[in-house]
């Protein structure tokens, strides 16, 4: 039996029309994968915005949130407190703590205090009982911050020299000068030189010195006498911030009141209202960024912007 010839040609035609058909479909296939690729780059530049403009609401969010917690807490009573008024360094902490606009209160009752989170300690002397309900807050996990070392006779009390991380009395000396280390003065090692005379000391292995006294070359910097550092006697306990006199009796001591609430707690940083000159190096800023709590708070948004209505100036 033979096959009509246009029986054959219809199915020639119909593979052709397969054929084709294959051909365009795949290059179709091939023009979107190509417009995929070369969109990819944005593709993922929209996904990473979109991830950072999530990551900047959860923050700012985060801001709010622990604002709106702290005046709870300071509505309850403060998380910051003061004990006694008679060591040198009370009038700077008590300045800086307003100019920072804290919630904080004094009291001369050490057991008072025993709500604080932050305990600022404004005392000569102390008492065995006094230390050991030190000792227990700071078990406890309440952060100490004492303005002043104590003397030589003071270290005579065993109890007094493990709280503060001081391992020995060394003796009074001369002094050169001043070294604030990196991890105070944000990556900036700063000395500042003066002659005075201070008690040397000691300190355990468990403690971390941000400023420290210059003395004679021959002195290693492992040696010199601490001034201002932080000791924690093991996971258990909180940390004890200790700084001399010298330093919260000068305008130093304001900066270690601001360095003690940024080694404590992440830092946001926001526009600086009226101030003369503020200059920071290497900070990642975001552009145009606006809020009720920006405006709240500030009277502004981030870029220094602010409402017509404002008497502001900077």
């Amino acid at each position: 039996m033979k096959i009509p010839s246009k029986w054959k040609f219809s199915k020639k035609n119909q593979l052709k029309k397969n054929i084709f058909a294959h051909i365009v479909i795949m290059l179709f296939c091939l023009l979107a994968v190509f417009m995929v690729l070369s969109n990819l780059g944005n593709i993922w530049k929209n996904i990473r915005e979109r991830q950072r403009d999530e990551e900047m609401i959860q923050n700012h969010q985060a801001i709010v949130d622990a604002k709106a917690k702290f005046r709870e807490t300071a509505e309850a009573g403060g998380k910051i407190g003061i004990w006694g008024s008679e060591a040198t360094g009370y009038p700077v902490v008590t300045m800086q703590l307003t100019s920072m606009k804290e919630t904080f209160w004094q009291t001369e009752d050490l057991s008072a205090c025993d709500d604080a989170e932050i305990l600022f300690i404004c005392k000569n002397s102390y008492t065995d009982e006094e230390l050991e309900v030190l000792t227990k807050y700071s078990e406890a996990g309440m952060t100490l911050f004492f303005t002043r070392i104590p003397s030589q006779k003071e270290l005579a009390n065993s109890r007094l020299k493990e709280l503060l991380g001081i391992s020995a009395h060394i003796g009074r000396t001369k002094k050169l000068g001043i070294r604030f280390t990196e991890d105070m003065m944000f990556g900036t090692i700063l000395e500042n030189e003066q002659i005075f005379y201070m008690d040397s000391i000691s300190l355990k292995q468990q403690t971390e010195v941000y400023a420290a006294a210059l003395e004679d070359e021959d002195v290693k910097d492992e040696e010199l006498t601490p001034m201002f550092w932080r000791y924690q006697k093991d996971g258990s306990y909180a940390s004890v911030y200790v700084a001399a006199e010298k330093l919260m009796e000068e305008s130093s001591g304001y900066a270690l009141v601001s360095f003690l609430f940024t080694d404590l707690n992440t830092v946001y940083m926001y526009p600086v209202v009226n101030a003369y000159c503020f200059i920071v190096s290497g900070m990642p800023y975001i552009e145009a960024y606006d809020s009720d709590y920006l405006k709240e708070q500030y009277e502004r948004g981030s870029m220094g912007d602010c409402p017509k209505t404002s008497g502001l100036t900077v």
